[in-house]
C-alpha cells in the first residue's frame, strides 16, 4: 500500500469513526466525504470495497442486508450495500 493510499483509507476511516452509531449510508456518501477533504479518488474502483471491509473489520460497520442502487454515473446504477455504523 503506498503512502498516498495509506492517508485516503486513514481519513476516510476517521470520517466513518466520527458517523453517529446506528447511521446508514452507502459508498457513494464516501466518494462526496473524499471529495469534501479534497482527497483524490483512489486509482481503482475497488479500493472502495476494500476501505469498507477495512471499516468492518475493525469493528466499524456492519451490512445491513439491504442494498441500494448506485447514483454514481460509472455505477451504471448497480446495487450496493448499505451499512450501519456500530
Amino acid at each position: 500500500m503506498t503512502a498516498k493510499h495509506r492517508y485516503w483509507s486513514q481519513a476516510l476511516l476517521r470520517s466513518i469513526s466520527r458517523y453517529p452509531k446506528g447511521k446508514l449510508f452507502i459508498s457513494d456518501e464516501l466518494r462526496v466525504l473524499a471529495m469534501r477533504h479534497e482527497l483524490k479518488l483512489p486509482p481503482h474502483s475497488s479500493a472502495w470495497g476494500g476501505l469498507l471491509s477495512l471499516a468492518r473489520k475493525e469493528g466499524l460497520i456492519q451490512k445491513t442486508g439491504r442494498y441500494v442502487r448506485s447514483a454514481v454515473p460509472t455505477s451504471h446504477g448497480h446495487l450496493v450495500a448499505e451499512w450501519r455504523r456500530i
